[in-house]
């Protein structure tokens, strides 16, 4: 009985995918002691801009500023993943910034800078099965 109640589960967590992102202290994506917060952020997730600085502060390390993101791509899988850019702080489909769609690489050097996001998410351009964005 335990197993089949854990398979199900098992397969909902290995269909989650996630890309890699990192928040910078410096508009150029780089420098170790420049990165405020790493992580493998999921689809659908809402970050407000300026929380990562309040979990530093807490933990004694304040200062620091959320200035850029970065992104890389984890698996086959989030190839489909983009950071997405809000002009709102709640991650509102009708304030995406135009043009900000990050796969991979700094958001400094998109074609438009989201320099003045209030928030950000990670979008699957490719939810549905079989989709292709090649």
């Amino acid at each position: 009985m335990l197993s089949t109640t854990l398979l199900p589960i098992a397969l909902l967590f290995s269909a989650v995918s996630s890309i890699d992102v990192t928040i910078w202290d410096n508009k150029d994506c780089h420098g170790g002691t420049n990165a405020i917060r790493s992580l493998y952020a999921t689809p659908m997730d809402c970050y407000k801009r300026g929380d990562f600085e309040i979990d530093l502060q807490i933990g004694g390390r304040g200062g620091m500023k959320e200035q850029a993101i970065s992104a890389g791509i984890k698996d086959s899988v989030a190839a489909s993943q983009y950071v997405v850019f809000f002009s709102s702080d709640d991650c509102n489909p009708d304030n995406v910034i135009d043009n900000a769609w990050l796969d991979k690489g700094c958001s400094s050097l998109l074609p438009v800078n989201p320099k003045e996001y209030k928030s950000w998410s990670v979008w699957d351009m490719c939810a549905e099965p079989g989709c292709s964005l090649g």
